[in-house]
């Protein structure tokens, strides 16, 4: 067994080995380096929203879902979007090993319409990576109503009045 350090990965290492036979010493090198393998980087995303029609300030569920199908763990992971908790990370930090996943869900408070385009951010051997996740959309619901007047008479002489029976119906979301 040969151990070798990270510090000789990728270089040439030569071995000799030295032993005697029928009393003669003799010996046998060989050069072989080790090469270092890139790691199997495999990340998949999904985003779901638990309302995307909502009245101004609702909460609404965001869910975000990372899945690690590659060979080592990722790293330093955090998930953001400019619309949600102020543009900082909806999570503290965490990391997937390889198989795994990890889901993780933000709450907020919706004023307004808005789209939001989450970017999942992690490391893997010390290089940062980035993937845009599926952009979701949580749209304000409009306010619409039927108004239905119906006046007490036809006709009215100068000077007269009439009384109206207005109904006004909600047909909005």
């Amino acid at each position: 067994t040969y151990k070798v350090s990270s510090a000789n990965v990728g270089k040439s290492i030569s071995v000799e080995l030295r032993y005697s036979f029928e009393e003669q010493n003799k010996s046998v090198s060989k050069s072989f380096s080790v090469k270092k393998t890139e790691p199997k980087i495999s990340v998949s995303t999904s985003a779901k929203v638990d309302q995307d029609t909502v009245s101004k300030g609702t909460k609404v569920k965001f869910t975000f879902a990372v899945e690690n199908n590659g060979d080592t763990t990722i790293e330093n992971c955090t998930i953001k979007a400019s619309k949600l908790n102020g543009g900082k990370a909806v999570s503290a930090s965490f990391k997937v090993a390889a198989g795994d996943a990890k889901v993780i869900t933000y709450t907020g408070t919706i004023e307004r319409t808005i789209e939001v385009n989450p970017v999942l951010t992690y490391t893997v051997a010390g290089k940062t990576y980035t993937k845009n996740m599926k952009s979701l959309t949580v749209t304000m619901a409009s306010a619409a109503v039927d108004v239905h007047a119906e006046p007490s008479a036809t006709s009215v002489d100068p000077g007269g009045s009439v009384d109206f029976d207005v109904t006004i119906k909600n047909t909005g979301s």
